[in-house]
């Protein structure tokens, strides 16, 4: 079975490897997986705070910029990074 997994990862299914470098790989997942933690910490503070510390508009367009992006527009990078986008 762990063969079985680590040849699907090995695939252009999983992470484009024709196109992209495991570099860019790590590069592109690591920044959008560290975006979830980063919108972890920020949902904490406006509960904890009862405000956001960034002006309402610059909100709304970040969070159309993120849906559109996540759910609209798709990768050729794999569903790596997919996942990580819709994370």
């Amino acid at each position: 079975m762990v063969d079985g997994i680590i040849a699907w990862m090995q695939t252009d299914e999983f992470f484009n490897w024709s196109k992209y470098s495991g570099l860019e790989a790590i590069l592109f997942a690591g920044g959008c997986w560290m975006w979830v933690i980063v919108y972890g910490f920020i949902i904490h503070d406006i509960r904890k705070y009862k405000s956001l510390e960034m002006p309402t508009f610059v909100a709304a367009g970040n969070f159309a910029w993120e849906a559109n992006f996540s759910w609209f527009f798709k990768s050729d990078m794999g569903h790596l990074a997919q996942g990580a986008y819709q994370a």
